[in-house]
């Protein structure tokens, strides 16, 4: 698994630095929200600022502003679900970021005191992106792995590392929501699972692994690990 770990992180360090969801947009003629004004306008200068403030300072102000103005009305929702999907991601991606936050420390003002799940919103936003505009699932793709989703990942992975079963679990699973697609989580799940004994749970895990890896070449360590613990498992 740690070599798994190590191939990830080089993949993603590398290819999808944090703006390359935006630096995508102009290839794959996927914009959410042009020609946009008023509110929804004002929250995208907000976002442009908050993802300038988190490379070097704290986006918190910006990112506050951006979601209280897309939560600020109804129309357009598919350029205001991305705008909050994009918010979600960054501000997961601060240092001291909790995956559940009270929604006033968001800036949101209704409801304040509920909570919000920060990963099962952003799935959320994204996915009326996607259904709305197909021509985005690249984009949007890129922006369901970033750090959020890759350190959850990780963290999963060191967990079974670690043989902290439950931990494992809970991170894997958190990954999932917001990447249903990579095959790492369900090889963890797998394991956790072939770990507490529960072989029929593995062998199912492990079958979605081998589905999502696919054909892919850059699985081939996943698929063959997976090979291998199906073979000797059953």
């Amino acid at each position: 698994m740690k070599a798994i770990v190590n191939r990830i992180a080089t993949a993603f360090s590398i290819g999808v630095a944090f703006a390359s969801p935006l630096a995508a947009q102009t290839a794959t003629a996927c914009d959410p929200t042009a020609n946009t004004k008023g509110d929804i306008a004002k929250a995208q200068f907000s976002m442009t600022r908050a993802i300038s403030a988190s490379e070097k300072g704290n986006p918190t102000r910006d990112l506050q502003e951006a979601l209280r103005l897309v939560d600020n009305g109804t129309d357009n929702p598919t350029a205001r679900s991305y705008l909050r999907g994009e918010a979600y991601i960054v501000y997961l991606m601060q240092p001291t970021a909790q995956p559940v936050v009270q929604r006033g420390t968001l800036g949101l003002t209704t409801n304040p005191t509920g909570t919000i799940d920060l990963y099962a919103a952003a799935d959320s936003s994204f996915t009326v992106v996607e259904k709305a505009m197909p021509e985005c699932a690249a984009v949007i793709q890129q922006w369901r792995q970033q750090k959020p989703w890759l350190n959850a990942l990780n963290g999963a992975i060191n967990a079974l590392n670690a043989n902290q079963l439950d931990s494992a679990e809970i991170l894997a699973k958190r990954s999932l929501i917001l990447d249903r697609k990579a095959p790492y989580a369900y090889s963890v799940l797998g394991s956790v699972a072939h770990s507490r004994k529960d072989f029929t749970a593995a062998n199912n895990y492990w079958k979605q692994t081998l589905e999502a890896a696919g054909t892919d070449t850059s699985y081939a360590d996943v698929r063959s690990k997976t090979v291998y613990e199906m073979a000797t498992t059953s």
